[in-house]
């Protein structure tokens, strides 16, 4: 990318350099008065070697505005261009540069040079106030205009700077709260699959018990050993890859599932928000995984809704079929999911969905509100 900016500055600069070249040999060589300016070819040669510092204006902005006033010197000394335009607006130019491209003691210093050779120009043709006037003024200008530029300059490439910088700060906050999500999901589902382990153990004992005197009883241990560690397989599969190195020593207190939907509903209806539930799930359909999972989808949702619905209302939906889970949050807020902005609760929603390979769709509704749907798929094991 730098070289490619190099290019074509270098381009321009050669561009610009061709242009005042050019300029000044037609102005020699169709309207030049060899009798008050001196001959066509000396004045040509000098003309060359005024503009070709040009070329470096960009990458030696004082040491190409010193050569070229070394030879304006010489010329005037020996010959002064009067009445001569080009050589006055290449000395602007370069002026200009030095200011833009240039430390402001290099644009000090290349603007006090400057006006004592253009003043020793004048004093060799013309010596007259109006010029001295005419020509202080535009070099003053182009010295203030580079360095108006130069300064506008460096303040978008400051705020562009921000910009990359920030963007690469928010990427890696999203990487770092993804990461996090899927920590405490795996801290979560480490709690369910505990609990279906610890059940297992249990059953498996009172069936050791029983096995001789209560056949019967010690088979429907087994049973409940069989569905508990059906539900616990399913759940490990989930979670291998999620596990990290920090999880260990996290909280392990019980996590909360669809039938703790109606406390948080009523904590959020003291809180200001109106909100109507709705749950049509069979029981014992759903692994506590996913019970889990679709708890906090709603509590992310409603706590939006609270934040930027204010004192309003909302509904909840809550459903499930033989093929899927599905929750969907309405509410009157004003259109903006947690994780747009500053928060990362729309990374958590997506993290807890995607680990059971359902969808999340969101929006504002027409007339008004927010609504987020989330799709769980169901799998044969939780039927």
């Amino acid at each position: 990318m730098a070289t490619g900016r190099f290019r074509i500055s270098g381009t321009v600069d050669v561009a610009v350099a061709l242009f005042f070249t050019l300029a000044l040999q037609l102005e020699v060589w169709i309207w030049w008065a060899p009798q008050e300016s001196g001959a066509k070819p000396f004045a040509s040669a000098m003309g060359l070697l005024l503009t070709l510092p040009l070329l470096w204006r960009r990458r030696a902005p004082l040491t190409s505005l010193l050569a070229s006033m070394a030879v304006l010197l010489a010329w005037t000394l020996i010959s002064a261009p009067q009445g001569s335009l080009w050589p006055l607006l290449t000395a602007l130019a370069l002026v200009f540069s030095v200011a833009m491209y240039d430390t402001t003691r290099h644009a000090v210093i290349g603007l006090g040079v400057s006006a004592a050779v253009l003043g020793i120009e004048v004093v060799s043709t013309t010596n007259s106030l109006g010029d001295y006037a005419f020509v202080g003024a535009f070099l003053v200008g182009s010295w203030l205009a580079g360095r108006a530029v130069r300064a506008r300059q460096q303040r978008a490439d400051e705020l562009l700077d921000q910009t990359v910088r920030m963007e690469a700060e928010r990427e890696e906050k999203a990487r770092e709260a993804a990461l996090n999500e899927r920590a405490r999901i795996a801290r979560e589902l480490h709690d369910v699959i505990s609990h279906s382990v610890s059940v297992m153990v249990v059953q498996a004992g009172a069936a050791e018990q029983v096995f001789d005197s209560d056949p019967d009883q010690a088979r429907n241990a087994l049973r409940s050993i069989q569905e508990s560690g059906r539900q616990a397989r399913h759940e490990l599969r989930r979670l291998l890859g999620l596990m990290r190195a920090d999880s260990e020593g996290a909280n392990l207190a019980p996590q909360p599932g669809l039938a703790q939907l109606h406390t948080l509903v009523e904590q959020l209806r003291r809180s200001g928000l109106d909100v109507d539930l709705d749950v049509r799930v069979e029981p014992s359909t759903l692994s506590p995984g996913l019970e889990l999972s679709a708890y906090r989808v709603v509590q992310e949702a409603l706590t939006n809704a609270l934040e930027h619905g204010g004192r309003g209302r909302a509904r909840v939906h809550v459903r499930n079929d033989h093929d899927a889970l599905e929750v969907e949050v309405l509410d009157e807020g004003q259109g903006r999911v947690a994780g747009e902005g500053g928060g990362f609760g729309l990374i958590g929603m997506r993290e807890r969905i995607a680990l059971y390979g359902g969808s999340l769709e969101h929006g504002p509704r027409n007339g008004g509100g927010y609504r987020l749907r989330a799709r769980f798929p169901l799998s044969s094991e939780e039927q």
